[in-house]
């Protein structure tokens, strides 16, 4: 059994974290960190716009992959089983 990684808010490709680049920087730490037998448990707000920018790159990461979709988390949740092997869909909107 591995290890279990949390992360969220990511907002990758989005203009708040152009510089340094922070999208292609945590898929470089998760490439040289994350083995296979690792669990990894996204807490939502993926991506900034289309999440297909980067559903590819997210399927060649290693690991379980498990999205607890947000607020910003828009697509269906069959393109997001295309990267991730779990989708879960708990948050909260405040009206």
């Amino acid at each position: 059994m591995g290890r279990t990684y949390v992360i969220t808010d990511t907002h990758f490709n989005g203009r708040v974290y152009l510089r340094p680049n922070y999208t292609d920087l945590i898929f470089e730490n998760w490439a040289a960190t994350v083995s296979a037998d690792d669990t990894i448990i996204h807490g939502g707000d993926i991506a900034s716009g289309k999440f297909t920018k980067i559903s590819q790159r997210i399927s060649e990461m290693p690991g379980y992959k498990i999205l607890v979709r947000g607020n910003h988390d828009c697509s269906r949740d069959e393109k997001y089983l295309e990267s991730f092997q779990e989708v879960q869909y708990t948050y909260v909107k405040d009206n």
